[in-house]
């Protein structure tokens, strides 16, 4: 499997509202701290979710199709090792980077990674586009998709000028 590919309708509207809605709720008291100051108080894991029990459902649900989805694509057994919920805010961007390495080659703390996968939970936004350089692809989201893409692929996040933008992040590798 490889490049980047697009499931357009993997998730409805309105279970996506209902996603932001719980982690707006629970991102005061839940928003981890992982030492990245993109990411610190703005990713909620799906652990955390169980205090909501719908929005728990719906990222269960959704993981366990994304998994369908991945081992269909991978031809093989796969397992998602993390889900969280992150909002990106105004002047939120991500340089280029790998998932399963550092830029220089060398092995970073997730090199298990082979793949990495988001629903797009809103698109009311401008700004935040994902672009692989080594694919020629820039890909503006669109609420309820789900994209997927090799961990080995360089990808960054263009800068939110205006809104929130809210995703739903795993990663995915062969068992």
């Amino acid at each position: 499997m490889s490049g980047f590919v697009e499931v357009e309708g993997f998730a409805g509207t309105e279970e996506c509202r209902e996603v932001i809605a719980a982690y707006e709720a629970l991102r005061p008291d839940h928003g981890a701290v992982v030492g990245y100051p993109l990411w610190d108080g703005k990713v909620v894991y799906s652990e955390k979710f169980a205090e909501r029990m719908f929005a728990d459902a719906l990222l269960r649900m959704w993981r366990a199709k994304a998994l369908a989805i991945m081992q269909n694509n991978a031809q093989a057994q796969v397992r998602s090792d993390a889900l969280l919920v992150m909002r990106w805010d105004d002047g939120d961007e991500m340089a280029p980077h790998y998932d399963d390495r550092n830029l220089d080659g060398t092995p970073n703390w997730s090199s298990w990674r082979e793949w990495a996968g988001l629903v797009y939970l809103n698109d009311d936004f401008a700004g935040g586009e994902i672009y692989l350089p080594d694919l020629g692809v820039e890909y503006r989201p669109r609420t309820g998709s789900f994209c997927f893409f090799p961990a080995s692929c360089l990808h960054g996040v263009k800068r939110v000028e205006q809104g929130k933008r809210y995703t739903c992040a795993q990663w995915f590798n062969r068992i």
